[in-house]
C-alpha cells in the first residue's frame, strides 16, 4: 500500500467517524462509488469501533494495574533488597517490565549457592481466576528443559496476593548487543539464530508459545549461547488473554516492533505468531534496524504498518557503509531476503510451517543449497550448483569447449553413442539389480554390495547428463541411490555404519523421487518409493539428534501411503509400506499411549497381509515385527507377562525362517533381537522384569552368540559390530563376571562412535555401559571408580538430552544415574554434589512423566524419585555435623516421604496399578514414621542445648 493510499483511507475513515452512525453507509456509497476495495478497507478500519467499548475498559484496567506499580515504586514500597520471597533472599533489582519487577536472589536457607532471577508481578494480578491457571500452567513451563531456554525453577504468591516466578539467572549480553560486541559476521549471526529456532520449535512441540518473542529476551552467555527468557509467562500472566483481545490496548504483553498482524487484530495466537516475531528478529540482527518503522505509535498508524506495509528487503535497510555494506549488501540479497521476508508473511499460513523449518532454510543457505523461500527453477539450481561446484564446473566448461571443435564428428557417431548409451544403461542395471540383489542378504557381503552398487551409480551419473528428462533414468537414480545408502548405514541390513553419509545418499533420491511425482501424472509405484524414502530417512533421523524430524518422516509416509491403500485395499506392497510407517512412528513416539495405538494399527495390517499370504517370507517376518513392536509397547507399560507372550511368538516365526534359509543375515539379526527382548522381560536389571535371572542368562547367551555369528560372517559389517557390543553388555548384566565383558562392550562402541559422530544410539549405549559399571564398582566396594563412571555417564546423558530433548529413554536412564550419584556422593559426605544431584533427579522425573502422561510407570516416576530423595536426605541426616543440621535433614527426609506417598495414593485408581506400587505406598508411610521417631528422638536433646 502507498502511503498516497493510506492518507485517503485515513481522510476517509476520520470523516466517517464524524457522520453518524446510520449515516455513515450513504457516506461511503457516495464517497467509494468507482473504488470498491477502498470501500472494503474502511469499513475493516471502523469494524474496530464496535470493539471499542471492551478494549477500552481492558485498556484502563490495565493501565490502572501498571500506575499502581508505578507509584509504589515511586513510593519506594517495592525497594525489596535484603527482604525475602519465600525461600529466596533479594539481592537486588535488575529489571523492570510491563508486568512488574525483576531481581536477583538466592536462596536464603544456603542449600543452594546458585543465584536466581525473581519476577514479582505487579499488583492487581492476584484474582482466584488467574492465581489458579498461573498454578495450573506453571508447571508446564517448569517441564521445559532446553539448553536455550532459561528456566522455571519454582514460583509461589507473597504474603499480599501477588504471583512471582523462580527462573534461572543468565548473566550474559542481549542478542543485539552481543553480536554487535563481538563483531559476528553473517554466518556467525546465523549460526547464533539457529540455536534460538531450536528453543523456540522445542516448546513449540510442548505446546507453549512465547507470545513476545524480541531480542531483549534473549541473552548471549560469554561462551556464546542464546538463552530465552520469559517463555510462556505470557500465559501465566493473562491466562485469560483470548483472541479477540486486541494488544493495541496494552492488555496483552507485545512489543510493536516483533509484533504480528494477527497479534495487532486481536486473532488468535500461534506458533505461527513466534515465527514473525523470529523473523523480525533476525532482520534487526542482519540489519541493525527495525524491520517495523513505527514512529509515533498511535493503534491507526501501528495497524497500517504491521498489518498492511510490506517490509523492506533487508538488503537494503541495512545500516553498514563503505566496503563493509557492500559485501553484507551482497550477503543479504537474494536468498536472506526472501527466508526473512518468507517469516514475517502478513498472512500465517504463508510463513514458515515451524521454527524448526525456518532454521533448516537457513542451513539450506549456509550450505549453498536451494531454500524453500526462494521460487525453484533451473536457473536457480543451476546457480547453485556452480556456487557449490566452481573447480567441477569451470573442468566442465573447457571439456564443452573442447567438445565443441568436434561437433561434426560426433554427428557423424550419433547413432553409435546411442547405442552405446543403451547398452552401458542396461549393463548397469544389471550390476544393480541382478548382481547385487543376489549377494545382498549373504553374510561377508558387505563391501563387495559397495563395490557392485557404487561401480552401477558411477555409471548412471555419466549417463544422467545425456538423459536430461529421462524419467526412466531418474528411476534408476533413485534405485542406485537408495541401495549405495542402504550399504552406507541400513538400520537392519549389514552396513559401514556411516549414518551421516547415508542420509546424505537417501536425501538425493528423495529429492529425484520427488522431482519425478510432481512433474508427471500420479504413479503408484514411485509414490510406493516415497513412502519407503521416507520411512528410511526417519529410521536414520531416529538414531541421530532429531527425533522430532524422525516424526515427521513417518508422518509424511503415513500421509502419502493412506490414500494409495485406501484406493488400493488388495495392493499387498502398499499395505506392507503403510504399516512400516506405522511401526516406525510407534517406535519414535514418547507418548506410549499413542504409541500403542499406532503399534496395533501395525498389527492389524501384517495380520491381514499374513491372512492373505501366510507362506510368504517377508509376510512371515513382518508378522513376527508386529508381535515383537506390541510386546515392546506393552513392555513399556510394564505388563510383562503379555509381552512374554508375544516375544515367544516373533522368536518362534523367526526360528522356522532361519530353518527355511540358514544363511539369511536378516532373519539372523532379527531372532538375535528377539533373543533380546526376551532375555529383558525375563531379568533385565536396568529395567522392570519378571526376576527371572536364569531365564535372562539363557537367552542373552542366545542373542550373544548370534551376534558373534554375523559378526565374524561380516568384519566389514558395523551395524553387527555395534549389536556384538550390545550383546556383551546384556549378558553382562547378569553375569556373575559382568565387568570385563561390559569394559569390551564399551570400548568397541567408543570406538564406533568415534566413525560415526551423528549416531545418538551408540551414545545411549554407551552411558548405559557407564552406569552398569558403575554399579558392579559399587557392589564390589570400589565407590570411587563407581562415582567415575556415573559421572562419565551423567556428562554423556546430559549431551544427548541437550540434542534431543525428546528422547524418553535417555531421560529415563539420566535419572537413574543422577539418583545413583547422589546416594553415593551423600555416602561420601559430598552434601553440595548429593542436593545437586537430586534436584537434578527429580526434575528428570517430572520431564518424563510429563512426556509420557498416560503410562503409569512414566507417571510414577516422580514418586519413586522422591522417595529416592527422602532415603538421600536420611543418610545425609546419619552424616550431619550438627544437631540442628540432622534435624533440618530429617525434616527434608520426611518431607520428600510424604510428597513421594501422595503421589503414589494419586495413582491408586490407575489402570496397572498394581501389588509392587501398593508396596512402595506401604514403604512410604513406614518411611515417614522413621522419620518421625528421629524426629521426636532429637527434639529433647535439642531443646536442652537451646
Amino acid at each position: 500500500m502507498t502511503p498516497e493510499r493510506w492518507r485517503q483511507i485515513d481522510d476517509l475513515v476520520q470523516a466517517a467517524l464524524d457522520c453518524a452512525p446510520d449515516g455513515r453507509s450513504t457516506f461511503l456509497e457516495s464517497s467509494c462509488r468507482h473504488d470498491p476495495e477502498l470501500r472494503k478497507e474502511v469499513e475493516a478500519l471502523l469494524a474496530f469501533e464496535k470493539q471499542a467499548d471492551g478494549l477500552l475498559n481492558d485498556a484502563v484496567e490495565q493501565a490502572a494495574v501498571s500506575a499502581a506499580g508505578e507509584a509504589q515504586a515511586r513510593a519506594g514500597v517495592e525497594n525489596l533488597t535484603g527482604t525475602r520471597i519465600g525461600s529466596y533472599r533479594i539481592l537486588r533489582e535488575i529489571g523492570r517490565g510491563g508486568m512488574g519487577v525483576v531481581y536477583l536472589a538466592q536462596r536464603d536457607d544456603d542449600q543452594f549457592e546458585k543465584k536466581v532471577a525473581i519476577k514479582k508481578v505487579l499488583r492487581g494480578m492476584d484474582t482466584d481466576f488467574i492465581l489458579q491457571r498461573f498454578r495450573q500452567e506453571r508447571q508446564i513451563l517448569a517441564g521445559l528443559e532446553h539448553p536455550y531456554i532459561a528456566r522455571l525453577h519454582d514460583g509461589g504468591s507473597t504474603e499480599d496476593g501477588r504471583p512471582y516466578l523462580v527462573m534461572e539467572y543468565v548473566d550474559g549480553e542481549g542478542l543485539i548487543e552481543y553480536a554487535a560486541h563481538h563483531n559476528l559476521d553473517v554466518r556467525a549471526r546465523l549460526d547464533l539464530f539457529r540455536m534460538v529456532c531450536s528453543a523456540v520449535h522445542y516448546a513449540h512441540q510442548n505446546l507453549v508459545v512465547h507470545r513476545d518473542l524480541k531480542p531483549s529476551n534473549i541473552l548471549v552467555t560469554q561462551e556464546g549461547f542464546p538463552k530465552l527468557l520469559d517463555f510462556g509467562i505470557a500465559k501465566l500472566l493473562v491466562p485469560s488473554a483470548g483472541p479477540r483481545t486486541s494488544p493495541l490496548t496494552g492488555s496483552v504483553p507485545m512489543t510493536p516492533e516483533y509484533a504480528s498482524p494477527e497479534q495487532v487484530r486481536g486473532g488468535a495466537i500461534t506458533t505461527a505468531t513466534d515465527v514473525y516475531a523470529l523473523g523480525a528478529i533476525l532482520y534487526e540482527l542482519l540489519t541493525g534496524v527495525h524491520a517495523h518503522r513505527i514512529t509515533t505509535y498511535t493503534p491507526m498508524e501501528m495497524e497500517r504498518v504491521i498489518c498492511q506495509e510490506p517490509p523492506s528487503k533487508p538488503s537494503r535497510a541495512r545500516t553498514s557503509t563503505g566496503s563493509a555494506g557492500a559485501a553484507l549488501d551482497r550477503d543479504l540479497s537474494g536468498d536472506l531476503d526472501n527466508i526473512v521476508l518468507k517469516a514475517m508473511q502478513k498472512e500465517p499460513s504463508r510463513r514458515y510451517a515451524s521454527a524448526a523449518e525456518f532454521s533448516e532454510d537457513i542451513r539450506c543457505y549456509l550450505d549453498g543449497r536451494p531454500v524453500i523461500a526462494r521460487q525453484d527453477s533451473f536457473r536457480y539450481r543451476s546457480r547453485k550448483f556452480v556456487t557449490r561446484h566452481k573447480a567441477a564446473v569451470v573442468a566442465a566448461a573447457l571439456t564443452g569447449l573442447s567438445l565443441i571443435a568436434g561437433t561434426t564428428v560426433a554427428t557423424l557417431q550419433a547413432r553409435r553413442a546411442e547405442r552405446r548409451f543403451e547398452q552401458v544403461k542396461l549393463l548397469a542395471r544389471s550390476v544393480l539389480y541382478d548382481i547385487h540383489d543376489s549377494i545382498r542378504d549373504l553374510p561377508g557381503s558387505t563391501k563387495a554390495r559397495e563395490l557392485v552398487v557404487t561401480t552401477a551409480l558411477k555409471y548412471l551419473d555419466s549417463l544422467a547428463s545425456e538423459a536430461r528428462g529421462d524419467a526412466s533414468l531418474q528411476r534408476d537414480l533413485v534405485d542406485a541411490y537408495q541401495r549405495v545408502g542402504d550399504v552406507q548405514g541400513h538400520i537392519v541390513r549389514a552396513s559401514l555404519g556411516d549414518t551421516g553419509a547415508a542420509l546424505k545418499t537417501y536425501r538425493k533420491a528423495l529429492e529425484i523421487a520427488q522431482q519425478l511425482d510432481a512433474s508427471g501424472k500420479p504413479d503408484t509405484e514411485l509414490r510406493l518409493r516415497l513412502v519407503e524414502l521416507h520411512n528410511t530417512i526417519g529410521n536414520l533421523l531416529s538414531r541421530t539428534q532429531n527425533k522430532s524430524a524422525a516424526v515427521a518422516s513417518f508422518s509424511r509416509a503415513i500421509e502419502v501411503g493412506e490414500p494409495i491403500v485406501a484406493a488400493n485395499p488388495g495392493n499387498r506392497e502398499a499395505l506392507r509400506k503403510l504399516a512400516s510407517a506405522y511401526e516406525n512412528l510407534a517406535r519414535n513416539q514418547t507418548d506410549s499411549t499413542k504409541s500403542l495405538q499406532n503399534t496395533r494399527k501395525h498389527l492389524a495390517m501384517v495380520e491381514k497381509l499374513a491372512a492373505a499370504d501366510p507362506d510368504n517370507r517377508q509376510t512371515k517376518l513382518d508378522l513376527s515385527n508386529g508381535y515383537s513392536m506390541l510386546g515392546v509397547a506393552l513392555e513399556r507399560r510394564e505388563d510383562l507377562r503379555a509381552a512374554l507372550e508375544l516375544y515367544r511368538q516373533a522368536v518362534a516365526i523367526r526360528e522356522t525362517l532361519i530353518r527355511e534359509d540358514p544363511t539369511n543375515n536378516v532373519y539372523q539379526r532379527d531372532l538375535m533381537i528377539g533373543y533380546s527382548h526376551l532375555g529383558d522381560v525375563y531379568g533385565n536389571p536396568q529395567r522392570a522384569n519378571l526376576g527371572d535371572r536364569k531365564g535372562a542368562l539363557e537367552s542373552y547367551g542366545r542373542m550373544l552368540a548370534a551376534a558373534e555369528t554375523l559378526m565374524k560372517a561380516d568384519p566389514s559389517n558395523k551395524r553387527g559390530l555395534s549389536d556384538y557390543a550390545i550383546a556383551l553388555s546384556r549378558v553382562a548384566a547378569v553375569h556373575d563376571e559382568g565387568l570385563p565383558m561390559l569394559r569390551k562392550s564399551t570400548a568397541i562402541l567408543e570406538t564406533l562412535t568415534q566413525a560415526d559422530k551423528m549416531n545418538i544410539r551408540l551414545r545411549i549405549f554407551i552411558a548405559s555401559n557407564y552406569s552398569q559399571i558403575a554399579r558392579l564398582l559399587e557392589k564390589a566396594g570400589d565407590d570411587a571408580g563407581a562415582l567415575r563412571e556415573l559421572r562419565r555417564a551423567e556428562a554423556l546423558g546430559q549431551e544427548i538430552v541437550a540434542a534431543d530433548a525428546r528422547d524418553i529413554l535417555a531421560r529415563r536412564q539420566l535419572q537413574e544415574d543422577e539418583y545413583d550419584l547422589a546416594r553415593l556422593l551423600a555416602a561420601a559426605g559430598d552434601r553440595a554434589g548429593a542436593l545437586e544431584a537430586l534436584r537434578k533427579s527429580e526434575d528428570a522425573s517430572g520431564a518424563v512423566a510429563a512426556m509420557d502422561p498416560g503410562n503409569l510407570p512414566s507417571l510414577s516416576r516422580p514418586a519413586r524419585a522422591l522417595g529416592g530423595s527422602g532415603s538421600v536426605m536420611a543418610t545425609l541426616a546419619a552424616r550431619a555435623s550438627t544437631p540442628e543440621q540432622r534435624q533440618e535433614d530429617w525434616r527434608a527426609a520426611r518431607e520428600r516421604f510424604q510428597r513421594s506417598l501422595a503421589a503414589w495414593q494419586s495413582l491408586q485408581k490407575r489402570e496397572g496399578f498394581g501389588k509392587e506400587h501398593e508396596a512402595e505406598l506401604t514403604r512410604m508411610q513406614a518411611e515417614i514414621e522413621r522419620a518421625d521417631k528421629a524426629l521426636a528422638a532429637m527434639a529433647t536433646p535439642l531443646r536442652a542445648h537451646q
